[in-house]
């Protein structure tokens, strides 16, 4: 699981993130306790959680 400070450090940054497998690119907007949400060129997304294996700072 993703630690809560990561996610501060890391907010309005581009990054990478893996949930379920698959590789998302987008400016991390935050997190609520069940979802991480993602301003990605086309659109916004939020994924939950649970799901999220990896988040990182883009390029790293």
């Amino acid at each position: 699981m993703i630690m809560k400070d990561q996610i501060e450090i890391l907010r309005g940054q581009p990054v990478e993130v893996i949930s379920n497998g698959i590789l998302y690119k987008g400016i991390l907007m935050g997190a609520s306790e069940e979802n991480l949400s993602l301003q990605t060129p086309l659109q916004w997304v939020e994924l939950p959680l649970e799901d999220v294996s990896s988040v990182r700072k883009s390029g790293s």
